[in-house]
Protein backbone atom coordinates (compact mmCIF):
# COMPACT_ATOMS: atom_id res chain seq x y z
CA UNK A 1 0.00 0.00 0.00
CA UNK A 2 0.89 3.17 -1.17
CA UNK A 3 -0.44 6.56 0.67
CA UNK A 4 1.00 10.09 0.14
CA UNK A 5 -0.24 12.43 2.38
CA UNK A 6 0.19 16.23 2.72
CA UNK A 7 1.47 18.26 5.93
CA UNK A 8 -0.40 20.78 6.24
CA UNK A 9 1.32 24.17 5.31
CA UNK A 10 0.11 25.63 8.91
CA UNK A 11 1.15 22.27 11.02
CA UNK A 12 2.77 23.83 14.42
CA UNK A 13 6.58 23.12 14.45
CA UNK A 14 7.72 20.36 17.31
CA UNK A 15 7.64 16.55 17.84
CA UNK A 16 4.98 14.28 16.62
CA UNK A 17 4.05 10.67 17.07
CA UNK A 18 3.59 9.27 13.23
CA UNK A 19 1.70 6.21 13.67
CA UNK A 20 0.66 3.14 11.27
CA UNK A 21 -2.40 1.11 12.49
CA UNK A 22 -3.29 -1.86 10.50
CA UNK A 23 -6.29 -4.16 11.15
CA UNK A 24 -6.41 -7.70 9.50
CA UNK A 25 -9.95 -9.40 8.44
CA UNK A 26 -9.85 -11.81 11.47
CA UNK A 27 -9.86 -8.84 14.28
CA UNK A 28 -6.22 -8.32 14.96
CA UNK A 29 -4.71 -5.45 14.97
CA UNK A 30 -0.93 -3.98 14.28
CA UNK A 31 0.87 -0.67 15.85
CA UNK A 32 4.04 1.01 14.54
CA UNK A 33 4.67 4.32 16.12
CA UNK A 34 7.86 6.22 14.98
CA UNK A 35 8.96 9.82 16.54
CA UNK A 36 9.72 12.52 13.64
CA UNK A 37 9.67 16.37 13.97
CA UNK A 38 8.28 19.16 11.88
CA UNK A 39 10.23 21.89 10.35
CA UNK A 40 9.83 24.72 8.43
CA UNK A 41 11.87 25.00 5.90
CA UNK A 42 13.28 27.94 6.87
CA UNK A 43 13.88 26.65 9.94
CA UNK A 44 15.57 23.24 8.94
CA UNK A 45 18.53 22.34 11.13
CA UNK A 46 20.48 20.58 8.66
CA UNK A 47 19.44 19.50 5.38
CA UNK A 48 21.17 17.02 3.77
CA UNK A 49 22.08 16.59 0.01
CA UNK A 50 23.85 14.64 -1.92
CA UNK A 51 26.02 16.69 -4.13
CA UNK A 52 28.46 14.87 -5.61
CA UNK A 53 28.59 11.36 -6.91
CA UNK A 54 31.75 9.55 -8.68
CA UNK A 55 32.24 6.22 -8.84
CA UNK A 56 35.78 4.79 -10.01
CA UNK A 57 36.80 0.95 -11.71
CA UNK A 58 40.05 0.27 -12.28
CA UNK A 59 41.64 4.01 -11.94
CA UNK A 60 38.93 5.27 -14.74
CA UNK A 61 35.41 6.98 -13.61
CA UNK A 62 32.43 4.43 -14.18
CA UNK A 63 29.96 6.79 -12.98
CA UNK A 64 30.20 10.60 -12.93
CA UNK A 65 27.98 13.94 -13.13
CA UNK A 66 24.78 11.94 -12.98
CA UNK A 67 25.59 9.48 -15.63
CA UNK A 68 26.90 6.21 -16.40
CA UNK A 69 30.71 7.02 -18.78
CA UNK A 70 29.00 4.03 -21.18
CA UNK A 71 25.44 2.82 -21.36
CA UNK A 72 24.78 -0.66 -19.85
CA UNK A 73 28.31 -0.31 -17.86
CA UNK A 74 28.68 -3.13 -15.58
CA UNK A 75 31.61 -4.34 -12.73
CA UNK A 76 33.39 -7.38 -13.83
CA UNK A 77 35.34 -9.93 -11.06
CA UNK A 78 38.93 -8.40 -9.74
CA UNK A 79 37.85 -4.81 -10.91
CA UNK A 80 39.07 -2.23 -8.46
CA UNK A 81 36.48 -0.22 -7.43
CA UNK A 82 35.38 3.03 -5.39
CA UNK A 83 33.32 6.01 -5.23
CA UNK A 84 33.38 9.65 -4.05
CA UNK A 85 30.33 10.50 -2.11
CA UNK A 86 29.81 14.61 -0.32
CA UNK A 87 26.76 15.43 1.41
CA UNK A 88 26.04 19.15 1.67
CA UNK A 89 24.02 21.17 4.57
CA UNK A 90 25.26 19.26 7.36
CA UNK A 91 26.47 20.23 10.95
CA UNK A 92 27.62 18.45 14.46
CA UNK A 93 27.75 14.92 13.90
CA UNK A 94 26.70 12.31 11.13
CA UNK A 95 28.06 9.42 9.65
CA UNK A 96 27.72 8.13 5.67
CA UNK A 97 28.31 4.27 4.45
CA UNK A 98 28.47 3.48 0.88
CA UNK A 99 27.24 -0.02 0.40
CA UNK A 100 27.23 -2.91 -2.46
CA UNK A 101 23.50 -4.82 -2.37
CA UNK A 102 22.82 -7.62 -4.70
CA UNK A 103 19.36 -5.97 -6.11
CA UNK A 104 17.81 -9.84 -5.75
CA UNK A 105 17.63 -9.49 -1.84
CA UNK A 106 14.97 -7.04 -1.98
CA UNK A 107 17.28 -4.81 0.64
CA UNK A 108 17.17 -1.13 0.11
CA UNK A 109 16.87 0.65 4.10
CA UNK A 110 16.44 4.28 3.82
CA UNK A 111 18.64 4.53 6.88
CA UNK A 112 21.74 3.31 8.67
CA UNK A 113 19.85 1.88 11.66
CA UNK A 114 18.03 0.10 9.09
CA UNK A 115 21.45 -1.81 7.30
CA UNK A 116 21.39 -5.27 7.27
CA UNK A 117 25.18 -6.00 7.57
CA UNK A 118 24.36 -9.79 6.58
CA UNK A 119 22.56 -8.79 3.07
CA UNK A 120 25.35 -5.13 2.56
CA UNK A 121 28.67 -5.02 0.76
CA UNK A 122 30.26 -2.23 2.90
CA UNK A 123 32.72 -0.02 0.47
CA UNK A 124 33.20 2.54 2.91
CA UNK A 125 32.17 4.45 6.03
CA UNK A 126 33.21 7.16 7.49
CA UNK A 127 31.50 10.07 9.63
CA UNK A 128 32.34 13.51 11.12
CA UNK A 129 31.88 15.11 14.51
CA UNK A 130 31.29 18.51 15.99
CA UNK A 131 30.65 20.40 13.28
CA UNK A 132 29.93 23.45 14.45
CA UNK A 133 29.21 25.39 11.04
CA UNK A 134 27.32 23.85 8.21
CA UNK A 135 29.34 22.64 5.70
CA UNK A 136 29.98 19.97 2.62
CA UNK A 137 30.86 16.37 4.26
CA UNK A 138 32.73 13.86 1.90
CA UNK A 139 34.31 10.14 2.00
CA UNK A 140 37.44 11.91 0.44
CA UNK A 141 39.18 14.74 1.85
CA UNK A 142 42.13 16.75 0.29
CA UNK A 143 43.96 19.35 2.37
CA UNK A 144 44.64 22.22 -0.30
CA UNK A 145 46.88 24.06 2.02
CA UNK A 146 49.13 20.92 2.08
CA UNK A 147 48.14 19.99 -1.36
CA UNK A 148 47.99 16.24 0.33
CA UNK A 149 45.29 13.88 0.98
CA UNK A 150 43.72 13.45 4.42
CA UNK A 151 41.56 10.55 3.22
CA UNK A 152 41.58 8.75 0.19
CA UNK A 153 37.91 6.69 -0.69
CA UNK A 154 37.93 2.97 0.16
CA UNK A 155 39.17 0.87 -2.70
CA UNK A 156 37.29 -2.61 -2.92
CA UNK A 157 38.13 -5.45 -5.36
CA UNK A 158 34.85 -7.47 -6.65
CA UNK A 159 35.11 -10.39 -5.20
CA UNK A 160 37.36 -9.40 -2.51
CA UNK A 161 36.97 -11.78 0.53
CA UNK A 162 35.95 -9.18 3.37
CA UNK A 163 34.57 -5.48 2.36
CA UNK A 164 35.56 -2.11 3.78
CA UNK A 165 33.36 -2.31 7.29
CA UNK A 166 35.02 -0.45 10.25
CA UNK A 167 35.98 -0.34 12.95
CA UNK A 168 36.22 -4.41 11.60
CA UNK A 169 35.68 -5.74 7.92
CA UNK A 170 32.82 -8.39 7.66
CA UNK A 171 33.30 -11.39 5.28
CA UNK A 172 31.68 -11.93 2.25
CA UNK A 173 29.57 -14.62 2.19
CA UNK A 174 25.93 -16.52 2.91
CA UNK A 175 23.46 -14.48 1.51
CA UNK A 176 25.94 -11.63 0.21
CA UNK A 177 28.58 -13.86 -1.56
CA UNK A 178 29.18 -12.64 -4.99
CA UNK A 179 27.60 -13.22 -7.69
CA UNK A 180 26.76 -12.50 -11.38
CA UNK A 181 23.78 -9.92 -11.67
CA UNK A 182 22.03 -6.37 -10.90
CA UNK A 183 23.22 -4.35 -7.81
CA UNK A 184 22.51 -0.99 -5.93
CA UNK A 185 25.11 1.63 -4.96
CA UNK A 186 23.49 2.96 -2.12
CA UNK A 187 24.76 6.32 -0.60
CA UNK A 188 23.61 6.54 2.64
CA UNK A 189 23.53 9.24 5.53
CA UNK A 190 22.43 9.69 8.99
CA UNK A 191 22.66 13.40 10.92
CA UNK A 192 22.67 11.67 14.57
CA UNK A 193 22.94 15.17 16.39
CA UNK A 194 19.33 16.12 14.77
CA UNK A 195 18.09 12.58 13.59
CA UNK A 196 17.66 13.16 9.84
CA UNK A 197 18.58 11.35 7.29
CA UNK A 198 19.30 10.73 3.67
CA UNK A 199 19.85 8.03 0.81
CA UNK A 200 19.99 7.36 -2.59
CA UNK A 201 20.44 4.31 -5.10
CA UNK A 202 22.41 3.42 -8.53
CA UNK A 203 21.56 0.34 -10.11
CA UNK A 204 24.65 -1.80 -12.41
CA UNK A 205 25.27 -4.66 -12.85
CA UNK A 206 28.61 -6.93 -12.01
CA UNK A 207 29.40 -9.81 -13.66
CA UNK A 208 32.25 -12.71 -13.82
CA UNK A 209 31.08 -15.34 -11.79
Amino acid sequence: MHKPFTIPADAPEGAYDFVITVNDQNGATLEEKRKINIYRAENLPVDPKLTLLSLNNNGTFFYRNGKFTEEGATLSKDDKFSAQATIDGVKGDGKMYLLLINKKLGHRPESIDQIDFDKAIVLDVYEHEGWEEGGSFSNAVFDESTFTWVRKVSQLVIGAASDNNAPEARAIDGDKAWESGSYYLGVLYKNTTYNMSYFEYLEFGIGGF
